[in-house]
C-alpha cells in the first residue's frame, strides 16, 4: 500500500507517459496493492430487541412532554429509538398522535 501511495502522489509531478500509466494500472490490479472488494464479507446487522409495551409506557410521559413542548418531534424520537429498539406500529402511532401545544398569548401582548 505504501508503494501505491508514493507513486500516486509523485504521479502528479512526473511527465505523463504510457509506461507510468501501465505501472499505476499494475499496482491497482495485479500488484496486490489495491483493495479487493470481492473478498470482503458483509457483516450481518445485529437484530435489535423489541421494546416492550411496559417499557414504552414507562417512558412515554417524558417523550410526550418533549413533543408537546416542541423540543423533539415524533419522527425524530422514532428515528432515535429505532436505532436501539424495534418499535411496534402501535407505539409509533402513539408517538405520532401527540400534538405540539401552541403557545397561548393574550391579544395585544407580546411574548
Amino acid at each position: 500500500m505504501a508503494k501505491k501511495t508514493v507513486v500516486k502522489r509523485a504521479y502528479k509531478y512526473w511527465p505523463k507517459t504510457e509506461q507510468l500509466d501501465q505501472a499505476i494500472h499494475y499496482l491497482n490490479t495485479d500488484g496486490g496493492q489495491g483493495i479487493s472488494m470481492g473478498e470482503a464479507k458483509r457483516a450481518e446487522p445485529e437484530s435489535l430487541p423489541h421494546l416492550s409495551d411496559d417499557e414504552f409506557n414507562a417512558g412515554f410521559p417524558k417523550l410526550q412532554a418533549a413533543i408537546e413542548a416542541g423540543r423533539k418531534t415524533a419522527e425524530g424520537i422514532i428515528l432515535t429509538m429505532s436505532s436501539k429498539y424495534v418499535l411496534s406500529e402501535a407505539q409509533k402511532k402513539q408517538l405520532r398522535d401527540v400534538k405540539k401545544t401552541e403557545d397561548e398569548t393574550v391579544e395585544g401582548e407580546t411574548v
